[in-house]
């Protein structure tokens, strides 16, 4: 079902936990075993979070947890990454 979504819309985690009434923390871990049983012909992908201040991106090691606070400009308006599934290319 959460990769059915994913194959349809771009996406937040907390958009899709919501979606599924669960507490985010709770539906970060299905989401890893959305993301580990991905068939090959698949992959998952992403835009990383970034500042709507500033336009800073937050291109660190990929967390799946949300930044609160942007380390240029210290604002709290962060849009979260958003994830989708697409055929992977050959």
């Amino acid at each position: 079902m959460i990769s059915a979504i994913l194959r349809r819309n771009r996406v937040s985690l907390a958009e899709l936990a919501h979606r599924f009434a669960m507490p985010l923390k709770d539906f970060v871990r299905e989401f890893e075993y959305v993301r580990k049983g991905l068939p090959h012909d698949q992959v998952l992908r992403f835009e990383h979070p970034y500042c709507r201040r500033c336009g800073f991106v937050f291109k660190e090691k990929h967390r799946v947890k949300a930044p609160t606070k942007c380390p240029k400009c210290r604002s709290e308006s962060i849009e979260p990454a958003v994830y989708w599934i697409e055929p992977r290319s050959r």
